[in-house]
């Protein structure tokens, strides 16, 4: 074997017939360059010959059609999938001649481990820069990366529908096989895949992919750009490919149906080959936990192209329901088993989903028929060792624990969407997201940038759209522009997946200042920081403490925001409440062990230090720690006082690294604790139930009679009976 290992480095005709024989025989090979990919059942719409290739997305910006991403995971031992994480070659492309001068011809010879990015391998321009807008970069790469590996794949796979996938791609990928091209991808958030059906044979090949992380219409985002991640570029994720019989699951969704006690299974049933197939789809669920399951059958005929079928499961009197307190979570499994004249295909396929509805009762949501109240934070998608958001379930499961901690139950992301791990990881904790399309800007229908988020609006459902988890979209931050696009937006949310609630923006306030509505039309619920109506001392009524106390306002005790809840008829949630400034501790800068550094931590410490006062830093720290507790509490706490009042977003529960190094949170950003308060204290004010005295004043003097009512928010699990 070692000599045939040998012998077979010569050319790829060698190769390949040196393959060919020890399949035949059945003989396992241990060195062949490098195996290679397959989906985890996140795959595109096959790209047909009229693809265009090379080139034509510099004008465009997302105007072809990537089609359907895949939802559903794959399962067992024979689903046929093989990992492209390894060794890899790169070569960086910063003058932009790559395409033309046919750099997917060559033999790239930089290494790279992939997954990863260029940051992580050291490669691009050094930089050594301080800065107070964000954190730095050591090395910084903009602009077209080339990515090579030569694959094997099996003799097994002739026939098959073979598919190619990228987990995270920041933010368009072109392929090519054996320097043909494939076709091209172009979204920040979800799998980049390609249909290689027909492209592959058994055999050696060669695939050559070029990342481009340019800025493009579209580019003002937490999805894209320094202010939280970076603009890496690389491979993130599950980087594979995938065999599949000729007849496939495409696609699957599950729908609860809660107050039936069912899940509505929607099946997209594929095939290749144009060969007509008799098939049983059927469809098992069981609480991931372990319990009693239940299945559901379907017979169907299929000869080329995409069948959707439709399945109900009835899931029994004791339907085990998803919320915060008791996150349960069904795992759907499918198989799909046909047969023609001469052909056999078997296909199965995995979707975790939970039994949940989000309802409306007045001004609040509803979930599983109980009024649900946001206690939440703002996120960015910030991870300050790597640059990127984790792409593992670990990563994101600490974030939601610590929320969790901290009385929190909910997490917005500001102009970002996560990663599956992150919607797996809340799924699992019990925590509830509200994602948005990544774009923080103006819209407009003849704007460049409109077919781009159109299209990520669909993967983004069709992606995470099982996911109890994902509660609600918004179409961005604070946008300006034609709303009337925005609205066209959230009706194709709702017609798309009605599972989730949605909204043009959040934060519409640059919409309110010029249109009566308190909302957009459609909006199911708002994210605001002002009211529609003026008020004494205000444009527009503030609805959180910030710009009152700038304005002069001291602290009212006994106060509530009703005045401006009841101008809404849709759930409304407190924008951004906080942005108490905390003086850094200097401590910090010695966790940045990764891909950045924090300027601004150096930049603190010499200004300090020129004045004399570098010993007082951790004083400092403290005191100003222990104001933003007190305001923190006080701002949080005139929100639970308001009745009708949907919930709150901190900005921020950690510290916001973009906009000139926002160090607002009560942790540091790395989500681990400055020292400033415990999470036990903090759920004295932040919890599902708080006692809330209506105070006249703080201080109190001798000989005086303090009289308060007190309310109770109690949002949790059971009614209290004797309060």
């Amino acid at each position: 074997m070692e000599r045939a290992a040998k012998n077979m480095i010569q050319s790829p005709r060698q190769i390949n017939e040196e393959f060919q024989r020890l399949e035949k025989t059945k003989v396992k090979m241990k060195t062949v360059n490098r195996t290679i990919i397959v989906l985890a059942l996140l795959a595109a719409r096959p790209c047909s010959a009229n693809d265009k290739p090379n080139g034509y997305l510099g004008a465009e910006y997302g105007s072809y059609s990537t089609g359907k991403e895949r939802n559903v995971s794959a399962r067992g031992k024979d689903a046929g999938i093989l990992s492209l994480a390894g060794d890899w070659r790169c070569e960086l492309d910063a003058q932009k001649k790559g395409v033309e001068e046919k750099w997917f011809t060559r033999k790239f010879e930089k290494p790279i481990r992939l997954p990863g990015t260029l940051d992580e391998a050291g490669y691009g321009e050094p930089r050594d820069e301080k800065t107070l807008r964000c954190l730095s970069r050591k090395f910084e790469f903009i602009g077209p990366a080339w990515y090579q590996r030569d694959i094997v794949v099996p003799a097994g796979w002739a026939g098959k529908h073979i598919t190619l996938s990228f987990e995270r791609v920041m933010w368009e990928s072109r392929v090519w096989i054996d320097e043909q091209p494939v076709g091209a991808r172009d979204s920040l958030c979800t799998p980049h895949a390609y249909d290689l059906t027909g492209r592959l044979a058994p055999g050696m090949h060669r695939l050559t992919v070029r990342v481009d992380n340019s800025g493009r219409p579209g580019a003002s985002c937490h999805g894209y750009g320094d202010e939280e991640q970076i603009r890496w570029n690389g491979l993130l994720g599950k980087l594979e490919l995938r065999a599949q019989d000729a007849v496939f699951v495409r696609s699957a969704q599950v729908y609860p149906d809660v107050a039936k006690k069912r899940a509505v299974v929607r099946v997209e049933i594929d095939s290749i080959g144009g060969e007509s197939f008799d098939g049983t789809v059927m469809v098992t669920a069981q609480p991931k936990s372990g319990g009693p399951a239940t299945t559901a059958k379907a017979n169907f005929k299929i000869a080329g192209g995409a069948l959707p079928l439709e399945l109900v499961l009835p899931l029994g009197g004791n339907v085990a329901l998803w919320d915060e307190f008791t996150p349960q979570l069904y795992v759907a499994h499918i198989e799909v088993a046909a047969e023609s004249g001469r052909n056999k295909t078997f296909d199965r396929a995995n979707v975790t989903f939970g039994m949940r509805e989000l309802g409306q009762h007045g001004a609040q949501l509803t979930l599983n028929g109980q009024t649900l109240f946001l206690r939440g934070t703002h996120d960015g998608g910030g991870f300050p060792l790597t640059g990127h958001p984790a792409l593992d379930v670990d990563g994101w499961r600490k974030i939601f624990r610590t929320c969790k901690e901290y009385g929190l139950n909910h997490v917005r992301y500001h102009s970002f969407c996560p990663p599956e791990a992150a919607f797996a990881a809340a799924d699992e904790e019990g925590i509830m997201l509200l994602a948005e399309l990544q774009y923080w800007g103006q819209v407009g229908a003849d704007w460049a940038g409109t077919p781009f988020l159109r299209a990520e609006l669909q993967r983004i459902l069709d992606t995470y759209g099982n996911h109890p988890s994902f509660c609600m979209l918004s179409m961005g931050n604070e946008h300006s522009g034609d709303w009337d696009v925005l609205a066209g937006f959230v009706a194709e949310g709702k017609r798309r997946d009605p599972r989730h609630k949605y909204a043009a923006a959040s934060n519409e306030y640059i919409r309110m200042g010029k249109d009566p509505r308190p909302v957009n039309d459609g909006d199911e619920f708002a994210v605001i920081m002002k009211g529609p109506q003026p008020e004494p001392g205000y444009e527009q009524g503030r609805i959180r403490m910030m710009e009152r106390l700038l304005n002069g306002e001291p602290p009212a005790f006994d106060a509530d925001y009703r005045d401006i809840v009841t101008q809404f008829a849709v759930p409304t949630f407190a924008h951004d409440l906080g942005q108490y400034w905390i003086f850094p501790d200097l401590r910090e800068s010695a966790k940045y062990t990764g891909v950045l550094r924090s300027g601004a931590l150096a930049l603190f410490r010499d200004s300090l230090t020129a004045a004399g006062l570098l010993e007082r830093a951790e004083k400092y720290h403290a005191a100003s720690g222990a104001l933003a507790v007190q305001l923190y509490k006080e701002d949080i706490e005139r929100e639970l006082r308001t009745p009708g009042l949907a919930g709150f977003q901190l900005l921020d529960l950690h510290d916001y690294t973009g906009q000139n190094t926002s160090l607002i949170g009560l942790l540091d950003a790395f989500w681990e604790t400055k020292g400033i308060v415990t999470p036990a204290r903090f759920n004295r004010w932040c919890s599902e139930t708080v006692p809330l005295a209506r105070l006249p004043k703080y201080i109190f003097e001798a000989g005086e009679t303090l009289t308060a009512r007190v309310d109770l928010a109690h949002y949790g699990p059971q009614p209290l009976n004797h309060f």
